[in-house]
């Protein structure tokens, strides 16, 4: 696993193996950040749920101004510090210990706001519909933090059906990497088209 653009390009990254940590591929990831690529440029990130650090560490080298990654699990931080310092971007980044929809009341609270969220959430919460629950109960405080324009990404397996809903955000494409789909979401935009399984 490894860095794949930007100023940090190629530089490996570190897992926990006996964790259940499930970082993002490679092929997914040159794939998703192919999609929001122009939108990363001095972007404030949140890289919930936040595993290896892998999608905030990418958006840093590919530009990002900063990103604050979330994860409940002590392996995980410990990995993201890894990472981050191995990539010598540490001072761009913040690790949480937290879980992630409580960071996400915690930063409503405070007023901080991302360009660019991301959430990969453990995919046996996807498939018994725990996440979609706890992401309807927040739906205030995450369109809150989503900056005016800004992106949610959400990675879920295939074969479930996102309930998440709110009046300020909404899906615009969703993409499918086999047992995997990324589903893309905007906040307050007129240029929301309707959702793509390409």
């Amino acid at each position: 696993m490894r860095i794949i653009s930007g100023t940090r390009r190629g530089r490996k990254l570190a897992f926990a193996p006996n964790s259940d940590i499930k970082p993002l591929t490679d092929r997914i990831k040159e794939s998703l950040f192919g999609i929001i690529g122009p939108e990363i440029p001095e972007a404030d990130v949140l890289d919930l749920y936040a595993g290896c650090g892998s999608f905030g560490i990418e958006a840093l080298s590919r530009g990002a101004a900063r990103a604050v990654f979330v994860d409940s699990n002590p392996e995980a931080l410990s990995c993201i510090l890894k990472n981050l310092q191995h990539a010598d971007l540490i001072s761009q980044a913040e690790a949480v210990r937290l879980d992630a929809f409580s960071y996400i009341t915690h930063a409503a609270r405070q007023g901080i706001t991302f360009r660019i969220i991301f959430l990969d959430p453990p995919f046996e919460q996807g498939e018994n519909g725990e996440f979609f629950a706890k992401a309807g109960e927040c739906a205030n405080d995450i369109a809150c933090i989503l900056q005016e324009s800004g992106l949610m990404i959400m990675r879920i397996p295939t074969h479930t059906q996102p309930t998440f809903s709110s009046g300020q955000v909404s899906e615009i494409r969703r993409k499918k990497y086999g047992r995997s789909s990324i589903v893309f979401y905007r906040k307050d935009t007129d240029e929301i088209q309707s959702g793509s399984t390409a």
